[in-house]
Protein backbone atom coordinates (compact mmCIF):
# COMPACT_ATOMS: atom_id res chain seq x y z
CA UNK A 1 0.00 0.00 0.00
CA UNK A 2 2.91 2.34 1.00
CA UNK A 3 3.45 2.37 -3.32
CA UNK A 4 -0.25 3.10 -3.77
CA UNK A 5 -0.48 5.87 -1.43
CA UNK A 6 2.37 7.57 -3.16
CA UNK A 7 0.86 7.26 -6.35
CA UNK A 8 -2.11 9.17 -4.90
CA UNK A 9 0.18 11.78 -3.40
CA UNK A 10 1.81 12.10 -6.90
CA UNK A 11 -1.71 12.47 -8.57
CA UNK A 12 -3.18 15.33 -5.44
CA UNK A 13 0.19 17.15 -6.32
CA UNK A 14 -1.05 17.46 -10.01
CA UNK A 15 -4.49 19.11 -8.86
CA UNK A 16 -3.47 22.75 -9.53
CA UNK A 17 -1.88 21.85 -13.10
CA UNK A 18 -4.82 19.72 -14.34
CA UNK A 19 -7.11 22.57 -12.51
CA UNK A 20 -5.08 25.20 -14.79
CA UNK A 21 -4.82 23.06 -17.75
CA UNK A 22 -8.71 23.06 -17.72
CA UNK A 23 -9.06 26.56 -17.63
CA UNK A 24 -7.00 26.84 -20.64
CA UNK A 25 -8.55 24.01 -22.87
CA UNK A 26 -11.96 26.22 -22.09
CA UNK A 27 -10.38 29.26 -23.47
CA UNK A 28 -8.66 27.47 -26.73
CA UNK A 29 -12.31 25.81 -27.48
CA UNK A 30 -14.71 28.90 -26.71
CA UNK A 31 -15.68 28.64 -23.49
CA UNK A 32 -14.14 31.65 -22.28
CA UNK A 33 -16.62 32.35 -19.39
CA UNK A 34 -16.26 29.89 -17.40
CA UNK A 35 -14.25 31.58 -14.31
CA UNK A 36 -15.83 31.69 -11.04
CA UNK A 37 -16.28 35.07 -9.91
CA UNK A 38 -17.39 37.06 -6.70
CA UNK A 39 -21.48 37.46 -6.83
CA UNK A 40 -23.01 40.67 -6.60
CA UNK A 41 -24.48 41.87 -3.27
CA UNK A 42 -23.89 38.79 -1.13
CA UNK A 43 -25.15 36.41 -3.89
CA UNK A 44 -22.94 33.20 -4.29
CA UNK A 45 -19.99 32.76 -6.51
CA UNK A 46 -21.36 32.28 -10.34
CA UNK A 47 -19.08 32.21 -13.67
CA UNK A 48 -18.46 35.12 -15.61
CA UNK A 49 -20.44 34.70 -18.09
CA UNK A 50 -23.43 34.12 -15.64
CA UNK A 51 -22.73 37.53 -14.14
CA UNK A 52 -22.70 39.32 -17.51
CA UNK A 53 -25.89 37.80 -18.24
CA UNK A 54 -27.24 39.05 -14.38
CA UNK A 55 -26.45 42.81 -15.92
CA UNK A 56 -28.31 42.14 -19.12
CA UNK A 57 -25.25 42.35 -21.49
CA UNK A 58 -24.28 39.10 -23.61
CA UNK A 59 -21.22 37.23 -23.05
CA UNK A 60 -19.71 37.35 -26.47
CA UNK A 61 -16.52 35.35 -27.42
CA UNK A 62 -14.08 36.05 -30.33
CA UNK A 63 -11.93 33.17 -30.07
CA UNK A 64 -8.05 34.00 -30.77
CA UNK A 65 -6.70 31.46 -28.82
CA UNK A 66 -7.92 28.31 -31.38
CA UNK A 67 -7.30 30.16 -34.53
CA UNK A 68 -3.39 30.56 -32.86
CA UNK A 69 -2.85 27.16 -31.80
CA UNK A 70 -4.38 25.62 -35.24
CA UNK A 71 -2.00 27.54 -36.99
CA UNK A 72 0.86 26.63 -34.82
CA UNK A 73 0.08 22.84 -35.16
CA UNK A 74 -0.42 23.30 -39.19
CA UNK A 75 2.87 25.31 -39.42
CA UNK A 76 4.47 22.18 -37.42
CA UNK A 77 2.86 19.37 -40.09
CA UNK A 78 4.04 21.59 -42.78
CA UNK A 79 7.80 21.88 -41.86
CA UNK A 80 10.54 19.57 -43.48
CA UNK A 81 11.95 19.00 -40.20
CA UNK A 82 9.37 17.47 -38.69
CA UNK A 83 9.59 14.88 -40.68
CA UNK A 84 12.77 13.81 -39.56
CA UNK A 85 11.05 12.53 -35.94
CA UNK A 86 9.77 9.78 -37.93
CA UNK A 87 13.06 8.49 -39.69
CA UNK A 88 13.68 5.21 -37.54
CA UNK A 89 9.81 5.65 -36.76
CA UNK A 90 8.27 4.52 -39.87
CA UNK A 91 9.20 0.77 -38.94
CA UNK A 92 6.78 0.30 -36.31
CA UNK A 93 3.94 2.26 -36.84
CA UNK A 94 2.76 3.80 -40.12
CA UNK A 95 3.50 7.15 -40.61
CA UNK A 96 0.34 9.05 -41.37
CA UNK A 97 -0.94 7.65 -38.18
CA UNK A 98 1.66 8.76 -36.45
CA UNK A 99 1.94 12.30 -37.04
CA UNK A 100 -1.78 12.35 -36.59
CA UNK A 101 -1.40 10.84 -33.07
CA UNK A 102 1.42 13.86 -32.39
CA UNK A 103 -0.73 16.72 -34.18
CA UNK A 104 -2.82 16.12 -31.23
CA UNK A 105 -0.25 15.71 -28.75
CA UNK A 106 1.19 18.96 -29.64
CA UNK A 107 -2.19 20.75 -29.83
CA UNK A 108 -2.26 19.53 -25.97
CA UNK A 109 1.14 20.36 -25.63
CA UNK A 110 0.45 24.10 -26.73
CA UNK A 111 -2.81 24.17 -24.15
CA UNK A 112 -1.15 22.37 -21.07
CA UNK A 113 2.58 22.44 -21.49
CA UNK A 114 1.88 18.74 -20.78
CA UNK A 115 2.47 15.94 -23.64
CA UNK A 116 2.46 12.38 -22.27
CA UNK A 117 2.43 9.08 -24.67
CA UNK A 118 3.17 5.55 -23.57
CA UNK A 119 4.68 3.06 -26.11
CA UNK A 120 3.32 -0.48 -25.69
CA UNK A 121 3.10 -3.33 -27.21
CA UNK A 122 0.15 -5.85 -28.05
CA UNK A 123 -0.05 -9.74 -27.43
CA UNK A 124 0.47 -10.65 -31.37
CA UNK A 125 3.63 -7.92 -31.10
CA UNK A 126 2.91 -5.13 -32.52
CA UNK A 127 4.22 -1.99 -31.13
CA UNK A 128 1.86 0.81 -29.73
CA UNK A 129 1.81 4.58 -28.98
CA UNK A 130 -0.77 6.05 -27.62
CA UNK A 131 -1.26 9.68 -25.86
CA UNK A 132 -2.35 10.01 -22.22
CA UNK A 133 -4.54 12.33 -20.78
CA UNK A 134 -2.96 14.60 -18.55
CA UNK A 135 -5.93 14.36 -16.04
CA UNK A 136 -4.80 10.70 -16.08
CA UNK A 137 -1.19 11.07 -15.40
CA UNK A 138 0.73 11.48 -12.33
CA UNK A 139 4.22 11.79 -11.78
CA UNK A 140 6.19 12.64 -8.92
CA UNK A 141 7.98 16.54 -8.24
CA UNK A 142 10.69 16.46 -10.40
CA UNK A 143 13.34 19.04 -11.88
CA UNK A 144 14.79 17.76 -14.84
CA UNK A 145 13.21 18.37 -18.33
CA UNK A 146 14.09 14.94 -19.36
CA UNK A 147 12.51 13.36 -16.65
CA UNK A 148 15.74 11.57 -15.05
CA UNK A 149 15.15 12.43 -11.44
CA UNK A 150 11.71 10.89 -11.85
CA UNK A 151 11.09 8.29 -8.82
CA UNK A 152 7.36 7.59 -9.68
CA UNK A 153 5.06 7.62 -12.38
CA UNK A 154 1.91 6.02 -13.81
CA UNK A 155 -1.53 6.51 -15.05
CA UNK A 156 -5.47 5.80 -14.29
CA UNK A 157 -6.81 3.47 -16.50
CA UNK A 158 -10.79 2.80 -17.42
CA UNK A 159 -11.51 -0.36 -18.54
CA UNK A 160 -14.63 -2.67 -18.89
CA UNK A 161 -14.71 -5.16 -16.45
CA UNK A 162 -14.20 -7.93 -19.13
CA UNK A 163 -10.97 -6.00 -20.27
CA UNK A 164 -9.88 -6.16 -16.23
CA UNK A 165 -10.32 -9.72 -15.94
CA UNK A 166 -8.96 -10.67 -19.35
CA UNK A 167 -5.88 -8.35 -18.75
CA UNK A 168 -5.03 -9.76 -15.16
CA UNK A 169 -6.45 -13.29 -14.41
CA UNK A 170 -3.18 -14.56 -16.22
CA UNK A 171 -5.34 -17.66 -17.55
CA UNK A 172 -6.39 -18.54 -14.13
CA UNK A 173 -9.79 -18.87 -13.04
CA UNK A 174 -9.21 -18.33 -9.53
CA UNK A 175 -7.66 -15.33 -9.77
CA UNK A 176 -10.92 -13.98 -12.54
CA UNK A 177 -13.13 -14.94 -9.69
CA UNK A 178 -10.72 -12.56 -7.23
CA UNK A 179 -10.96 -9.89 -9.77
CA UNK A 180 -14.46 -10.27 -10.30
CA UNK A 181 -15.33 -10.01 -6.61
CA UNK A 182 -12.83 -6.89 -5.70
CA UNK A 183 -14.77 -4.72 -8.35
CA UNK A 184 -18.41 -6.30 -7.62
CA UNK A 185 -17.84 -5.35 -4.39
CA UNK A 186 -16.89 -1.74 -4.43
CA UNK A 187 -20.22 -0.35 -3.42
CA UNK A 188 -20.34 0.90 -0.39
CA UNK A 189 -16.85 -0.01 0.63
CA UNK A 190 -14.55 1.52 3.52
CA UNK A 191 -11.63 0.38 2.16
CA UNK A 192 -11.24 3.33 -0.25
CA UNK A 193 -12.14 7.00 0.76
CA UNK A 194 -14.82 8.62 -1.02
CA UNK A 195 -16.41 11.86 0.39
CA UNK A 196 -19.38 11.52 -1.86
CA UNK A 197 -20.04 8.15 -2.46
CA UNK A 198 -19.13 5.15 -3.86
CA UNK A 199 -20.74 2.98 -6.97
CA UNK A 200 -20.56 -0.25 -8.22
CA UNK A 201 -17.48 -1.42 -10.14
CA UNK A 202 -15.80 1.89 -9.21
CA UNK A 203 -17.82 4.15 -11.83
CA UNK A 204 -18.05 7.71 -10.88
CA UNK A 205 -21.53 9.35 -10.69
CA UNK A 206 -20.35 12.67 -12.09
CA UNK A 207 -17.79 13.16 -15.01
CA UNK A 208 -14.94 14.50 -12.96
CA UNK A 209 -11.75 13.36 -12.05
CA UNK A 210 -11.24 10.85 -9.79
CA UNK A 211 -8.21 8.43 -8.77
CA UNK A 212 -10.33 5.95 -7.06
CA UNK A 213 -13.49 5.78 -9.86
CA UNK A 214 -13.62 5.60 -13.65
CA UNK A 215 -15.45 8.85 -15.28
CA UNK A 216 -19.22 8.10 -15.65
CA UNK A 217 -19.95 6.67 -19.54
CA UNK A 218 -23.21 7.88 -21.28
CA UNK A 219 -23.66 4.26 -22.89
CA UNK A 220 -21.91 0.51 -23.22
CA UNK A 221 -20.65 -1.16 -19.91
CA UNK A 222 -19.75 0.37 -16.50
CA UNK A 223 -15.55 1.29 -16.27
CA UNK A 224 -13.85 0.23 -13.66
CA UNK A 225 -10.52 1.93 -12.45
CA UNK A 226 -7.12 0.83 -12.48
CA UNK A 227 -3.85 1.91 -11.64
CA UNK A 228 -0.94 1.80 -13.06
CA UNK A 229 1.85 2.50 -11.17
CA UNK A 230 5.80 2.34 -12.10
CA UNK A 231 8.05 3.40 -9.27
CA UNK A 232 12.14 2.86 -9.59
CA UNK A 233 13.24 0.86 -6.66
CA UNK A 234 16.52 -1.50 -5.63
CA UNK A 235 16.02 -4.73 -6.19
CA UNK A 236 17.31 -8.01 -5.55
CA UNK A 237 17.89 -10.03 -9.58
CA UNK A 238 19.37 -12.71 -11.62
CA UNK A 239 21.21 -11.23 -14.70
CA UNK A 240 20.61 -13.33 -17.15
CA UNK A 241 22.19 -14.50 -20.17
CA UNK A 242 20.50 -16.80 -22.69
CA UNK A 243 22.84 -18.41 -24.77
CA UNK A 244 20.11 -20.28 -27.30
CA UNK A 245 18.59 -16.91 -27.53
CA UNK A 246 21.39 -14.64 -27.49
CA UNK A 247 19.31 -12.33 -25.53
CA UNK A 248 20.07 -11.18 -22.01
CA UNK A 249 17.87 -9.83 -19.43
CA UNK A 250 16.95 -9.93 -15.69
CA UNK A 251 14.38 -11.37 -13.61
CA UNK A 252 13.22 -10.99 -9.39
CA UNK A 253 14.69 -13.53 -7.28
CA UNK A 254 11.78 -15.21 -7.19
CA UNK A 255 11.53 -16.50 -10.49
CA UNK A 256 14.89 -18.54 -10.04
CA UNK A 257 12.99 -21.87 -9.65
CA UNK A 258 11.61 -21.53 -13.35
CA UNK A 259 15.14 -20.65 -14.70
CA UNK A 260 16.75 -23.97 -12.86
CA UNK A 261 13.51 -25.86 -13.97
CA UNK A 262 14.22 -24.21 -17.53
CA UNK A 263 18.00 -25.57 -17.58
CA UNK A 264 16.98 -28.95 -16.54
CA UNK A 265 14.91 -28.95 -19.30
CA UNK A 266 17.27 -27.99 -21.43
CA UNK A 267 20.06 -29.83 -20.11
CA UNK A 268 17.99 -33.03 -21.39
CA UNK A 269 18.03 -32.08 -24.07
CA UNK A 270 21.19 -31.03 -24.95
CA UNK A 271 20.39 -26.90 -25.15
CA UNK A 272 22.79 -24.64 -24.15
CA UNK A 273 21.54 -23.43 -20.57
CA UNK A 274 20.47 -19.58 -19.33
CA UNK A 275 23.79 -18.63 -17.57
CA UNK A 276 22.46 -16.69 -14.19
CA UNK A 277 24.39 -14.33 -11.79
CA UNK A 278 22.82 -12.25 -8.43
CA UNK A 279 23.14 -9.16 -8.66
CA UNK A 280 21.06 -5.70 -7.15
CA UNK A 281 19.95 -3.28 -9.22
CA UNK A 282 18.31 -0.03 -9.75
CA UNK A 283 14.90 -1.13 -11.59
CA UNK A 284 11.58 -0.13 -12.47
CA UNK A 285 8.91 -2.07 -10.79
CA UNK A 286 5.19 -1.99 -11.96
CA UNK A 287 2.12 -2.25 -10.26
CA UNK A 288 -1.62 -2.73 -11.29
CA UNK A 289 -3.39 -1.71 -8.31
CA UNK A 290 -7.53 -1.77 -7.98
CA UNK A 291 -8.85 1.42 -6.20
CA UNK A 292 -9.09 -0.75 -3.41
CA UNK A 293 -5.05 -0.82 -3.03
CA UNK A 294 -5.21 -4.58 -4.13
CA UNK A 295 -2.52 -5.69 -6.44
CA UNK A 296 -3.70 -6.86 -9.44
CA UNK A 297 -0.19 -7.46 -11.14
CA UNK A 298 3.37 -6.57 -10.58
CA UNK A 299 6.63 -7.20 -11.49
CA UNK A 300 10.50 -6.10 -13.39
CA UNK A 301 9.87 -3.88 -16.05
CA UNK A 302 9.76 -6.33 -19.03
CA UNK A 303 11.01 -4.02 -21.47
CA UNK A 304 14.72 -3.99 -23.55
CA UNK A 305 15.43 -0.50 -21.87
CA UNK A 306 14.63 -2.23 -18.58
CA UNK A 307 12.44 1.41 -18.17
CA UNK A 308 8.92 2.78 -18.11
CA UNK A 309 6.70 2.66 -21.31
CA UNK A 310 6.22 6.69 -20.80
CA UNK A 311 7.68 9.21 -22.70
CA UNK A 312 6.58 13.09 -21.37
CA UNK A 313 7.87 16.71 -21.31
CA UNK A 314 6.43 19.50 -19.81
CA UNK A 315 7.01 22.41 -20.57
CA UNK A 316 9.16 24.78 -19.79
CA UNK A 317 9.32 23.58 -16.35
CA UNK A 318 10.80 26.28 -14.38
CA UNK A 319 11.26 25.26 -10.90
CA UNK A 320 9.20 22.67 -11.27
CA UNK A 321 6.08 24.84 -12.54
CA UNK A 322 4.70 24.36 -16.06
CA UNK A 323 3.60 27.55 -17.71
CA UNK A 324 2.00 26.99 -21.47
CA UNK A 325 1.95 28.84 -24.39
CA UNK A 326 -1.78 29.51 -24.13
CA UNK A 327 -1.13 30.80 -20.68
CA UNK A 328 0.28 33.97 -21.86
CA UNK A 329 -2.60 35.06 -24.22
CA UNK A 330 -5.66 34.33 -21.50
CA UNK A 331 -5.82 37.76 -19.69
CA UNK A 332 -5.42 39.52 -23.64
CA UNK A 333 -8.13 37.35 -24.87
CA UNK A 334 -10.28 38.09 -21.55
CA UNK A 335 -9.93 41.50 -22.01
CA UNK A 336 -10.82 41.89 -26.01
CA UNK A 337 -13.80 39.58 -25.17
CA UNK A 338 -14.42 42.77 -22.30
CA UNK A 339 -13.88 45.48 -24.90
CA UNK A 340 -16.69 43.56 -27.20
CA UNK A 341 -19.20 42.79 -24.79
CA UNK A 342 -18.80 46.87 -24.03
CA UNK A 343 -19.07 48.09 -27.47
CA UNK A 344 -21.95 45.72 -28.06
CA UNK A 345 -23.70 47.12 -25.00
CA UNK A 346 -23.36 50.34 -26.18
CA UNK A 347 -24.39 49.50 -29.45
CA UNK A 348 -28.05 48.03 -28.43
CA UNK A 349 -28.25 50.65 -25.93
CA UNK A 350 -27.93 53.59 -28.03
CA UNK A 351 -30.46 55.60 -29.89
CA UNK A 352 -30.92 54.55 -33.42
CA UNK A 353 -33.26 56.83 -35.36
CA UNK A 354 -35.45 58.14 -32.48
CA UNK A 355 -38.15 60.65 -33.32
CA UNK A 356 -39.11 63.31 -30.97
CA UNK A 357 -42.45 64.39 -31.51
CA UNK A 358 -43.94 67.38 -29.98
CA UNK A 359 -47.71 66.48 -29.02
CA UNK A 360 -49.04 69.92 -29.27
CA UNK A 361 -47.76 69.77 -33.00
CA UNK A 362 -50.29 66.77 -33.62
CA UNK A 363 -52.79 67.63 -35.82
CA UNK A 364 -56.55 66.50 -35.21
CA UNK A 365 -57.43 62.57 -36.52
CA UNK A 366 -53.58 62.06 -36.32
CA UNK A 367 -52.32 59.48 -33.83
CA UNK A 368 -48.45 58.74 -33.25
CA UNK A 369 -48.79 55.45 -34.94
CA UNK A 370 -49.83 57.41 -37.77
CA UNK A 371 -46.71 59.79 -37.60
CA UNK A 372 -44.25 56.92 -37.04
CA UNK A 373 -45.59 55.18 -40.52
CA UNK A 374 -45.40 58.25 -42.46
CA UNK A 375 -41.87 59.48 -40.85
CA UNK A 376 -40.21 56.28 -42.84
CA UNK A 377 -42.13 56.39 -45.90
CA UNK A 378 -40.06 57.80 -48.84
CA UNK A 379 -42.97 60.34 -49.53
CA UNK A 380 -44.82 60.56 -46.94
CA UNK A 381 -46.47 63.61 -45.09
CA UNK A 382 -46.69 64.94 -41.75
CA UNK A 383 -48.86 68.09 -41.15
CA UNK A 384 -47.94 69.63 -37.83
CA UNK A 385 -49.57 72.48 -35.98
CA UNK A 386 -48.75 76.00 -34.75
CA UNK A 387 -45.15 76.29 -36.12
CA UNK A 388 -41.17 76.12 -35.78
CA UNK A 389 -42.19 78.57 -31.76
CA UNK A 390 -44.37 75.29 -30.78
CA UNK A 391 -41.17 73.12 -31.45
CA UNK A 392 -40.68 71.01 -34.71
CA UNK A 393 -40.31 67.33 -34.87
CA UNK A 394 -36.53 66.00 -34.75
CA UNK A 395 -34.84 62.86 -35.59
CA UNK A 396 -31.97 62.23 -32.74
CA UNK A 397 -29.32 59.46 -34.41
CA UNK A 398 -26.32 59.18 -31.16
CA UNK A 399 -23.02 57.66 -32.01
CA UNK A 400 -23.48 53.68 -31.95
CA UNK A 401 -20.55 53.40 -30.23
CA UNK A 402 -17.18 55.16 -28.13
CA UNK A 403 -14.44 55.76 -31.01
CA UNK A 404 -12.14 55.40 -28.06
CA UNK A 405 -13.10 51.79 -27.07
CA UNK A 406 -12.64 50.77 -30.67
CA UNK A 407 -9.19 52.04 -31.08
CA UNK A 408 -8.90 50.64 -27.65
CA UNK A 409 -9.78 47.24 -28.86
CA UNK A 410 -7.23 47.45 -32.41
CA UNK A 411 -4.40 47.90 -29.72
CA UNK A 412 -5.58 45.15 -27.94
CA UNK A 413 -5.99 42.99 -30.74
CA UNK A 414 -2.19 43.78 -32.03
CA UNK A 415 -1.28 43.26 -28.78
CA UNK A 416 -2.56 39.79 -28.95
CA UNK A 417 -0.36 39.12 -31.87
CA UNK A 418 2.49 40.56 -30.61
CA UNK A 419 2.65 38.57 -27.16
CA UNK A 420 1.73 35.39 -29.04
CA UNK A 421 5.11 35.89 -30.59
CA UNK A 422 2.67 34.62 -34.06
CA UNK A 423 2.71 37.26 -36.52
CA UNK A 424 0.29 37.60 -39.37
CA UNK A 425 2.71 35.82 -42.13
CA UNK A 426 2.41 32.74 -40.09
CA UNK A 427 -1.15 33.38 -39.80
CA UNK A 428 -1.61 33.07 -43.77
CA UNK A 429 -2.69 36.61 -43.75
CA UNK A 430 -2.07 39.66 -46.04
CA UNK A 431 1.47 41.20 -45.29
CA UNK A 432 1.58 43.51 -48.44
CA UNK A 433 4.75 41.05 -49.10
CA UNK A 434 5.30 41.37 -53.25
CA UNK A 435 7.19 38.11 -53.81
CA UNK A 436 6.98 34.53 -53.07
CA UNK A 437 10.36 34.98 -51.68
CA UNK A 438 9.86 38.23 -49.17
CA UNK A 439 6.55 36.17 -47.72
CA UNK A 440 8.50 32.97 -47.25
CA UNK A 441 11.34 35.28 -45.25
CA UNK A 442 8.62 36.63 -43.23
CA UNK A 443 7.25 33.16 -42.40
CA UNK A 444 10.26 31.76 -41.82
CA UNK A 445 10.92 34.76 -39.43
CA UNK A 446 7.70 34.08 -37.35
CA UNK A 447 8.89 30.27 -36.78
CA UNK A 448 11.76 31.41 -35.23
CA UNK A 449 9.64 32.31 -31.85
CA UNK A 450 8.25 28.79 -32.01
CA UNK A 451 11.70 27.36 -32.55
CA UNK A 452 12.00 26.44 -28.68
CA UNK A 453 8.90 25.03 -28.51
CA UNK A 454 8.89 22.89 -31.62
CA UNK A 455 12.37 21.71 -30.68
CA UNK A 456 11.34 20.73 -26.91
CA UNK A 457 8.43 18.41 -28.52
CA UNK A 458 10.40 16.79 -30.79
CA UNK A 459 13.03 16.34 -28.51
CA UNK A 460 10.41 13.92 -27.03
CA UNK A 461 9.49 12.42 -29.89
CA UNK A 462 12.83 11.03 -30.86
CA UNK A 463 13.17 9.87 -27.18
CA UNK A 464 9.75 7.87 -27.97
CA UNK A 465 10.91 6.40 -31.41
CA UNK A 466 14.31 5.11 -29.26
CA UNK A 467 11.86 3.13 -26.97
CA UNK A 468 9.39 2.61 -29.30
CA UNK A 469 12.14 0.50 -31.72
CA UNK A 470 13.55 -1.37 -28.76
CA UNK A 471 10.12 -2.93 -28.62
CA UNK A 472 10.05 -3.61 -32.45
CA UNK A 473 13.46 -5.18 -32.33
CA UNK A 474 13.36 -7.30 -29.05
CA UNK A 475 11.13 -10.45 -28.13
CA UNK A 476 10.60 -10.24 -24.80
Amino acid sequence: METFNAAYAAWQAGADMRARRQRFKNYTYGNQWADIVPGRQGSPPCTEGEAITNTGRKPLTNNLIHRLVKAIVGRWRSMPASASVYAGGQKFIKYNELEDIDARLLEEFLISGVAVQRIGRTSDGRVTVDNVMTSDFFVNVHSDTRGRDVELLGMLHSLPLSEVVRRFCGGNASKASVIRRIYAGLAGTDAVSLATGSSALGVSVAGGEDFFRAPDVSSGAPRCRVVEVWSRRSADVYLCHDRRDARAFAVPVSQQKKIDSENRRRRRNGEPRIEARFSVQTVWYYTFYAPTGEVLAEGVSPYPHHGHPFVFRFYPLTDGEVHPFVEGLVDQQKYINRLIVSIDHTMQTSAKGVLLFPEQQLVSGWTLADVAREWSACDGVIPVRGGEAEGMPRQVVASSGDPQAYRLLDIQMKLFDQISGVPEALLGRQTGATGAELYNAQVENATSNLTDIFRTFAAMLMARNAKAVSLESNNY
